[in-house]
């Protein structure tokens, strides 16, 4: 299921990444703060690496497409 309101998240919850067929399997590491239209928060991958994500509202659509479980079925990092 998609996430439509990524404020929700908390440090630890795990989300799903998913574009051109791979899901990558993201921890969130630091709460989502909204600040100047902007939704910011960070996360770290499998392999340890942190990624800092921004969401600009009424831009949503150019955002991460994130979900609460794998989107797609086989290939997941």
């Amino acid at each position: 299921m998609r996430i439509s309101n990524p404020m929700e998240l908390n440090i630890g919850d795990v989300f799903y990444e998913c574009a051109y067929g791979v899901n990558h399997k993201m921890i969130v590491t630091s709460s989502p703060t909204f600040n100047s239209n902007q939704l910011k928060w960070k996360a770290r991958d499998s392999a340890g690496n942190e990624v800092e994500y921004l969401i600009t509202k009424g831009c949503e659509h150019y955002g991460p497409r994130i979900y609460t479980e794998p989107a797609y079925l086989g290939v997941s990092l």
